[in-house]
């Protein structure tokens, strides 16, 4: 046996890439190399991507937006843009001057933060808003990102889908005894599960006050590990040369060390024959019943990324998020 330690996404150090792999096919699936090398004290803390500071260091997407830094663009890629990445550092557009919207002196930061107004128009940024707010004193913040309702909505249509929440974990204790991974996911938790759900104060919830089961679990169990994937086998082979079990846990390698990591095609990249069949017959598709809202690429809403996986898995390869949050269809149903 040769020598060559490499770090595994469970925290342990393995003496070789091969015995990571025996270790991946005796029990876990979802194991992946984090680094070559031993692992070290920070590998056992998988912190949440969303945790960035407010540095302007602008980085580019290749989605065309500007990003305020890169921690910023890293959350991008594990939320609301699944798979976007840094095209170049700096900002992507021109300096948005809001007189192009006829709206008088009012000049506005060159970078691109969306934000929905409560007359479901998108805007650029917050400053932009405020610029047209100042035209408009019935205009408000509707919330942070791209409105998820047509532009044409109805009154009623315009309602933002209370579950369509971004997975910072900024955690606010219930009226209920439960600790939510954010207010919006106890506003969610509110519209859907539990009437009348209001926060208690922010923060976890203390011992006396705290109930350990049910929907409020889920999502903070799932905030403490953003890499939550479905036990399916549906291979793809990394630019790394490395063969992963599906898309999710590709990019939760990516996220965990190996930024530059990419799709290099849709199928294992080497693995005996018997052994393929006998890691097929050990994955299977369960999610638990976790709300976190995902449109897929083909137009149907999932609920949780986990059960669009297994969806892709099950009857469409090519599947895979185009957003989160109910797909805006929805409203006109």
């Amino acid at each position: 046996r040769s020598l060559h330690r490499v770090c595994g996404s469970d925290g342990n150090t393995y003496s070789n890439p091969c015995m990571l792999n025996c270790a991946k096919h005796e029990g876990n699936p979802d194991l992946v190399q984090v680094h070559e090398g031993p692992c070290e004290e920070h590998d056992h803390d998988f912190e949440d991507p969303c945790q960035c500071d407010d540095k302007f260091e602008p980085v580019c997407g290749d989605d065309e937006i500007t990003y305020r830094n890169l921690c910023h663009l890293e959350c991008a890629a594990f939320t609301t843009s699944p798979g976007v990445e840094v095209k170049h550092v700096g900002e992507c557009h021109p300096e948005i001057n809001v007189n192009q919207l006829t709206l008088k002196s009012c000049v506005c930061p060159k970078i691109y933060q969306p934000v929905c107004g409560t007359d479901g128009q998108t805007y650029s940024n917050i400053c932009v808003l405020k610029c047209h707010i100042s035209s408009n004193p019935g205009l408000d913040l509707a919330h942070l990102g791209k409105c998820v309702v047509p532009l044409h909505a109805t009154e009623t249509e315009k309602v933002r889908d209370p579950c369509a929440c971004f997975r910072n974990f900024n955690p606010v204790c219930g009226t209920d005894g439960k600790t939510y991974g954010n207010p919006c996911m106890l506003g969610c938790a509110a519209a859907t599960k539990v009437p009348g759900l209001k926060p208690l104060h922010n923060g976890r919830c203390a011992p006396k006050e705290q109930v350990t089961e049910g929907f409020a679990l889920d999502y903070t169990e799932f905030i403490k590990d953003p890499c939550f994937c479905p036990k399916i086998w549906q291979p793809v082979c990394g630019t790394d040369g490395r063969t992963y079990a599906n898309k999710c846990t590709l990019n939760c390698a990516k996220m965990r060390g190996n930024p530059d990591l990419k799709i290099a095609y849709r199928e294992q990249c080497s693995c005996p024959a018997d052994e393929i069949e006998k890691t097929k017959k050990e994955y299977s598709c369960v999610c638990n019943k976790m709300y976190l809202p995902v449109c897929g690429t083909d137009g149907i809403t999932y609920n949780n990324p986990c059960l669009l996986y297994c969806a892709a898995y099950i009857k469409n390869p090519e599947l895979n998020i185009a957003g989160y949050g109910r797909c805006p269809n929805d409203y006109n149903k």
